[in-house]
């Protein structure tokens, strides 16, 4: 994934999950979550093209805590900011927000590695875009919760 990426993966992800929580959070969001994420440690960060074309993508992690911990540390100012503004138009979305960052507190002591996002254009649905994001991913990750090398 490239920082040329980034503008596809938004688009790409508020058309296929349009009322998903991230995409609520607006473009602008978005576009700072994904350029945010794109050379951090411990991410995976995969996109599956045409050649051209964005289809879909994946975003995983070696370990789901430290993930959330370190996306907010990095930019924790202009998170506040972006959903501050949309905190003023949709109060509800605080518990949604809270939900997401406090989630890695919920899982306990079960695997750290996770896959976060899978999103595929809707018109390269059901043709095995997803499944091959997927079983890259899976490539990367090695059973214990680490990145594995390649």
């Amino acid at each position: 994934m490239r920082q040329s990426d980034v503008s596809s993966l938004v688009d790409i992800h508020l058309a296929a999950l349009p009322d998903d929580f991230l995409p609520t959070l607006g473009k602008e969001f978005l576009n700072f979550f994904y350029s945010l994420n794109l050379e951090a440690r411990g991410i995976i960060n995969l996109v599956f093209t045409d050649g051209k074309n964005v289809k879909g993508f994946v975003l995983g992690c070696t370990d789901s805590r430290k993930f959330f911990i370190s996306t907010i540390k990095k930019g924790w100012l202009k998170f506040v900011l972006l959903i501050g503004k949309k905190l003023i138009k949709n109060p509800i979305i605080i518990f949604k927000t809270a939900e997401t960052f406090l989630y890695p507190k919920k899982e306990g002591e079960g695997p750290k590695a996770e896959l976060l996002i899978i999103v595929v254009r809707p018109a390269s649905q059901g043709k095995g875009v997803g499944l091959k994001l997927t079983k890259e991913l899976e490539k990367g990750v090695d059973p214990s919760g680490g990145q594995s090398q390649r």
